[in-house]
């Protein structure tokens, strides 16, 4: 299994609000709403930020990355539920 990231034009977006010097909110990462926080974190998993993204299960990936994040299995695998059921991710 693997996860596959559907959020690119609105990730573009979010970069382009806190990553941009030019941007009047650049930086200021807490100004982000929760599911700008989920659109990056989903990003940052599919991008191998904290494991590889091949995996037998969901609960195995929330493991691995989980470790690495420095979160715990549980909070982990209902992140990825909330990507999953908001269309963030998609497994394939």
């Amino acid at each position: 299994m693997k996860l596959e990231f559907l959020k690119q034009e609105e990730l573009e977006l979010i970069n382009n609000r806190f990553a941009e010097e030019e941007s009047n909110e650049y930086d200021d990462w807490d100004l982000m709403t929760d599911e700008e926080i989920l659109i990056t974190d989903a990003a940052m998993f599919v991008d191998e930020a904290y494991c590889d993204n091949e995996f037998n299960s969901l609960e195995e990936f929330a493991k691995n990355a989980s470790k690495e994040e420095g979160d715990t299995v549980e909070n982990t695998i209902k992140r990825l539920n909330e990507m999953l059921n908001k269309g963030i991710l998609k497994l394939k």
